[in-house]
């Protein structure tokens, strides 16, 4: 079975000028949408994260959330999405909890993520989209433009099936949030069997109106 990764480069070698997402208003390609993810990857590893570290991603649905999804996979770590309704105070505990190394976010929640910043030490890199991040903390990064890194060391991290994939907190009704921890095996097989039973084709369009 292949690494969840794997697919998007497989497809993105396949079928490069298809388009893969539509979001705020402009169509990303699978080529588009890969070199974007080697970019991410490659800022990631450039700033020292490696194979099974936490990466939180405060995002709302947009292209940079699935850049850096794949972008976490790429390197071997492991992406933990969060959604971006999120306060402070859960962020803090969220982070603490997973002991992130990376926090992806974004300029327009710039206010709860700084504040759980405070609070927080386990995280050393937030790579923010928007806007640049504000500030001359060390931790803070911009989100790489295309070509920024093509010097920047290579990604193969030597990742396997059983390595984990994500970690997806529950909603913390009857308690503080649980994470969830999910291997490529596991993620890979529930979406090979979502795509039988629903009959999925690639000239389908699907629709996600709630939080990734």
């Amino acid at each position: 079975p292949m690494l969840l990764h794997q697919h998007l480069e497989a497809t993105a070698r396949r079928l490069p000028g298809k388009v893969a997402i539509v979001s705020d208003g402009e169509r990303h390609t699978y080529a588009d949408l890969a070199a974007r993810v080697d970019e991410l990857a490659r800022l990631l590893q450039a700033r020292g994260i490696r194979r099974g570290d936490r990466v939180a991603l405060f995002l709302d649905n947009c292209a940079e959330l699935v850049v850096g999804v794949y972008a976490t996979l790429r390197i071997g770590a492991v992406f933990m999405p969060v959604s971006a309704m999120t306060r402070s105070a859960k962020l803090t505990y969220l982070l603490d909890n997973s002991r992130a190394s990376a926090l992806l976010t974004q300029a327009s929640v710039g206010d709860v993520w700084r504040d759980a910043l405070t609070r927080n030490t386990t995280v050393h890199t937030c790579v923010v989209t928007g806007q640049k991040p504000p500030g001359t903390s060390p931790r803070l990064v911009p989100w790489p433009g295309r070509g920024e890194l093509a010097d920047a060391p290579g990604t193969e991290p030597g990742t396997i099936d059983l390595d984990l994939a994500s970690i997806i907190y529950t909603s913390g009704s009857t308690g503080q949030p649980k994470g969830v921890m999910l291997t490529h095996l596991n993620m890979a097989s529930a979406s090979s069997s979502v795509i039988e039973y629903l009959g999925t084709r690639e000239d389908d369009v699907v629709q996600c109106a709630l939080p990734l």
